[in-house]
């Protein structure tokens, strides 16, 4: 009888330590993207702030049967390229803006993009040829200009030529859109209108705009 009660205490003492030593294990980190990562479709945003990001995750095996999007990350976890492609074949097709491919490129404090069609040859979507992103020293975005064939200014489809953000005390983003054309009186008035705020905590439930 003593050596069963002795068995059950020490089985119960071992449970309680391998409890503890559970609770105090560090989480796991997730390592940063890098390399190439497949996803079945790409999420919607409202806001050209908010980076391309896929959902539901692919093996290069599943990839390689289906429409997919090939995103491709440097060694610092930057997104260089999306891709949408079956097999190793560009369509034109997909969300990219009427683009099958786009590119980043990264320059001091810039973050440049560019579009490419089935046969890799870049062209324009929306209007704009390149589109020049400002970052910050997180790397965050803060500004945005459309580029057009020969380097100068241009708007895109929606009479927009640059965007302006920055990061509220309240955590949301606050977006200002301006045209080439508008006055300082204007542009005052303009931005107003266009002021429309997202929160900045979870980049994936964008909100619908609204007014301040």
């Amino acid at each position: 009888m003593n050596l069963k009660r002795s068995t059950i205490l020490l089985g119960i003492v071992a449970l309680i330590i391998a409890g503890i030593a559970a609770c105090n294990q560090a989480p796991a980190k997730k390592p940063a993207d890098t390399g190439t990562v497949y996803y079945r479709n790409l999420l919607f945003s409202e806001t050209p702030w908010d980076t391309e990001r896929g959902s539901r995750q692919l093996t290069p095996a599943e990839a390689k049967e289906v429409n997919s999007y090939k995103f491709t990350y440097d060694e610092s976890g930057r997104l260089t390229s999306v891709e949408y492609v079956r097999g190793d074949e560009l369509l034109s097709y997909g969300s990219l803006g009427g683009a099958a491919k786009i590119t980043y490129e990264y320059a001091d404090n810039r973050q440049i993009k560019r579009f490419f069609n089935e046969n890799n040859e870049q062209i324009e979507s929306g209007g704009v040829f390149t589109a020049e992103y400002t970052l910050d020293e997180k790397g965050v975005r803060t500004g945005l200009k459309f580029l057009g064939r020969d380097g100068q200014p241009v708007e895109n489809r929606n009479k927009i030529n640059n965007y302006v953000w920055r990061i509220l005390p309240e955590g949301k983003l606050q977006e200002k859109r301006n045209n080439q054309k508008l006055l300082i009186s204007q542009s005052c008035q303009i931005i107003r209108i266009y002021r429309c705020r997202h929160p900045w905590r979870d980049r994936s439930k964008w909100k619908k705009f609204r007014q301040p």
